[in-house]
This record gives structure tokens, C-alpha cells and sequence, in this order.
């Protein structure tokens, strides 16, 4: 789920993703059977969101050689009938996540960091209550995957804001944190644990984490559009977001929890993320990890059910899901009424991005018929 989400979408969001395709694109939607061209797929995903009253969007179908159809639609600015172009920054939520975890791959790749290093060790100075410490300690695997056992961030946590919060003092704001359980045992979706795994990052590298992303990730690989606070540099291509009515405007908050929901990009620049993990780590020749790297990223290895024979579902930062076809990997993200999924599947070489400026279900469909396609 995303990072910073009202409970109601919350519970929406849950609701639609324990759907399958078929059931969610059957509810006055097209169906992904009749889409044959990309000229089909470009009408009947603007035929979704027109009737479900989005807003605006951006959707981007990648392959691995790269982006064969990229759309625009709809008002990036409802009062002031602004369109919905290429350059329209919308919010990616929990897409956060998976730089997140590629950032620490990365450093894992290069030996600066171990994955199984105990969180105590790496960050001495946070305060946590594992009562299983001694025999299954806390290790920054968790903190990727989900499964330390913490609770999930509570309402107070929603909200929290301030683009100026370093993440030295977010990790304290976030808490306090107990295992609920042995550390490794389950997965238990908790938006805090890429917020800790990214002051690690900090710690390691010694920049901040938005310093470390925008060198090491998002600048190589040319999402100019990519920032992690609200900045002038985007301010004019950001879009207004809406609730689930599309009309009524969300307010922008800039939260301290960077690593796990605050990115702001244009689809366009986010579908390099996916295109980067269809090469294996690589684009536009050039490497930024092993290709045994990318597969570590997908695979969970931290809890039980792995070791029971699991191998798939919630990596670092990658949530994997089984199509018709093939198994697609990815991410959803929601934060002030902005909605995010990209999915991709090695097997097929083929990915897409869908992002939109209202707190509306109509993405999910989106994805689900740009998948079946």
C-alpha cells in the first residue's frame, strides 16, 4: 500500500487488488480480449478514465527496447483547465519504495553494506523493541521486505509533514517500534521500515537520501523530473490532485517518510525504473548492478514462507503477482489523492506506468487491461 493514504482509499485499494483482472474490468470497463492494436489499448484506457471522471493521467506501455506508446489525458488542473502533458508531475507513493530498496541492493552489490547486517549494529542510536533480539535480531532484510514484526505507521503518523525533517529525526517520529513476533517470521506491510533502511543508506554513504537517489539512480538514469520534496523546479508541471469524486482538491503534503512515499515524477521518467529492471540492471548500456542483483531484488528471503519454499511475493521493494502469461513485478502508490502502479514482466520483456491525480480505482482497472493487452 502507499505511504500516505486515507483510510478509506486504504481500504479501497485492499479491496481491488484482491480482485482478479476480469472481475474489476467486468464493472462497465473493456476487457482486455478485445484490445488487439496499441491504437485499441490508448482508446479504451481513456474510455476507463473517462468513466470513472479522472481527472488527469499519464500511462506509458514499455517493452525493452523501450516506450511504444506513452498517453496523456484529461486536466492536470481542473480550475484552471490545465492539460495533462509528457511534463506532468504526479506523485508516485509507495513507488518510493522500490528506489529504496535498489538503492540498497546497489550498496550491497558494491560490499559496502550486508543485507543480513543487524539494524542495532547499522543504526545504534534508534531505539526498537525486539524481544527476540538476542536469538533472531532485527537485520536491514527486514526493514526492505516487511517483515520486522513493527505495526504499521498509525493515523498521528499520517499526519506528520515538513520537507526540511531530516531523516535523523523522521526514524524517531515514525516510532516507537516492537516486533510483534520474531523478525523474519511473517510479512506485515510496515511504511516505516524503508524510512529506517534509508537513513541507513545515509549513514553508509554519508549524503542524505534524496543527495544519494538523485546521484546514484535518478539522475544517471535521466528522470530529470524526479524530486523527493516539493521544488520550484517542478512546481509548474505539478498537478492538482483530487478525492474519489475528482473534483475536490487534496492538499500537497511534504513528509518526512522520503524513502517510503514522497517522490514526485512524470510517468514518462518513472517508466526508466521498470525499463532498468527488464534489462537485468542495465539501460542505454550502461550497468548500475549485476543481473543477479535485479533477480535478489525480486525474490523475497527473509521469512518463514521463504524458507518453507515461497519464491515469490514482496521483495525489496518489488511485489510480485502472477498474470495470465507470465509474473509481473511492481509496485502500487497513492499519497493526497495522486494514485501510482507499475508493473513489468521479465518473461515477456514488457512493462507500464499508470499514474493519475485522483484517489480512484479506475488506475487498477487501467493496469489490468494494459496488462492483459
Amino acid at each position: 500500500m502507499a505511504f500516505h493514504v486515507r483510510i478509506a482509499l486504504a481500504m479501497l485499494v485492499a479491496v481491488v487488488c484482491l480482485k482478479e483482472p476480469a472481475q474489476v474490468l467486468a464493472q462497465g470497463s473493456p476487457t482486455a480480449s478485445k484490445v488487439q492494436t496499441l491504437a485499441d489499448l490508448d482508446r479504451q484506457v481513456r474510455q476507463i478514465l473517462d468513466q470513472a471522471a479522472v481527472p488527469g493521467a499519464g500511462f506509458v506501455v514499455i517493452e525493452k527496447s523501450g516506450i511504444i506508446l506513452a498517453g496523456s489525458h484529461g486536466l492536470a488542473d481542473i480550475e484552471a483547465r490545465k492539460p495533462v502533458t509528457a511534463e506532468t508531475v504526479f506523485r508516485a507513493g509507495s513507488i518510493s519504495k522500490s528506489f529504496t530498496g535498489i538503492g540498497v541492493m546497489m550498496l550491497v552489490a558494491e560490499g559496502k553494506i550486508d543485507l543480513n547486517a543487524k539494524v542495532a549494529d547499522l543504526l545504534p542510536e534508534l531505539s526498537f523493541d525486539n524481544p527476540w533480539e538476542r536469538t533472531h535480531p532485527l537485520r536491514l532484510v527486514h526493514l526492505l521486505e516487511h517483515t520486522t514484526g513493527f505495526d504499521d505507521v498509525a493515523f498521528r503518523h499520517y499526519l506528520i509533514e515538513g520537507k526540511h525533517i531530516p531523516l535523523s529525526q523522521a526514524v524517531v517520529m515514525y516510532g516507537p517500534y516492537k516486533s510483534r513476533w520474531r523478525p523474519g517470521e511473517r510479512v506485515s506491510y510496515c511504511n516505516a521500515g524503508p524510512v529506517i533502511a534509508g537513513r541507513i543508506i545515509e549513514k553508509v554513504t554519508g549524503q542524505s537520501f534524496q543527495e544519494f537517489m538523485t546521484s546514484r539512480l535518478t539522475g544517471p538514469l535521466g528522470m530529470k523530473s524526479a524530486y523527493w520534496t516539493r521544488e520550484p523546479q517542478i512546481e509548474a508541471a505539478l498537478a492538482r490532485s483530487y478525492g474519489s469524486d475528482g473534483k475536490t482538491p487534496e492538499r500537497f503534503m511534504d513528509i518526512p517518510a522520503r524513502p517510503s512515499g514522497s517522490l514526485n515524477v512524470t510517468p514518462v521518467d518513472l517508466a526508466r525504473l521498470p525499463l532498468l529492471m527488464l534489462g537485468r540492471g542495465t539501460l542505454d548500456g550502461v550497468r548500475y548492478f549485476p543481473a543477479d542483483v535485479a533477480q535478489r531484488i525480486e525474490a523475497p528471503e527473509s521469512s518463514n514462507a521463504v524458507k518453507a519454499g515461497l519464491k515469490h511475493g514482496y521483495g525489496k521493494g518489488v511485489l510480485a503477482s502472477r498474470g495470465a502469461r507470465a509474473l509481473f513485478y511492481g509496485h502500487d502508490g497513492s499519497i493526497d489523492g495522486f494514485v501510482a502502479k507499475y508493473e513489468y514482466a521479465p518473461e515477456l520483456g514488457a512493462g507500464f506506468v499508470v499514474m493519475a491525480n485522483a484517489s480512484s480505482e479506475a488506475l487498477f482497472a487501467v493496469g489490468d487491461l494494459i496488462r492483459g493487452y
